[in-house]
């Protein structure tokens, strides 16, 4: 087996399930995305693979990209189907080491949250306000726990099974608009 990069971002089952439940429903929607949306892209299905490289960066480093995940984010506007190259993009963020690091991680991720809520139509505005609610809890859950980088590799109790279930229903909708509209396919 070759070693995968956590760029890919595809996430193994051992590592979802060593990462928390809320951190694993985001982990799952990366799978259920580079599975589905991988010949949209031209590429082929990716293999599960247990072999991981994983990457340190530096604060500069890690705020550097944070920056640029924050503009893709911000260029998806609405657009699901980039909101999920977004998501894609995230998940090649190595996992944070400091709380500087871990407050980034923390807060782009919420703001991809928001994001994702502000996508959703008038039919899913329970699904878009617990979003909304999980984001704020993220980030109030993040300061609490003064952003200690095990706190969110362990899970974030304010990503809750309801909001799992929504991230869940929320990626697979999402790849199946992305499929029916190649105008706005995955890049």
């Amino acid at each position: 087996m070759s070693k995968r990069s956590t760029r890919t971002g595809v996430r193994p089952p051992s590592l979802k399930v060593k990462i928390g439940a809320g951190i694993a429903a985001l982990a799952l929607l990366a799978g259920v995305v580079a599975t589905v949306a991988a010949p949209l892209m031209g590429n082929s299905v990716p293999e599960a693979n247990t072999d991981i490289t994983t990457t340190t960066l530096s604060d500069d480093q890690y705020a550097s990209t944070v920056s640029s995940l924050r503009g893709l984010i911000e260029g998806a506007g609405a657009d699901r189907c980039q909101l999920l190259n977004a998501f894609e993009a995230m998940n090649g963020l190595p996992s944070p080491t400091n709380a500087a690091q871990t407050s980034a991680r923390t807060r782009i991720t919420a703001e991809l949250i928001v994001a994702w809520a502000d996508s959703m139509g008038p039919d899913e505005a329970s699904s878009a306000e617990l979003f909304r609610q999980t984001a704020s809890d993220l980030t109030a859950e993040g300061e609490e726990n003064s952003f200690d980088p095990s706190w969110f590799l362990l899970g974030p109790a304010s990503m809750t099974p309801e909001f799992n279930d929504a991230v869940t229903s929320y990626g697979e909708t999402t790849v199946a608009m992305c499929q029916e509209a190649p105008s706005t396919t995955l890049s």
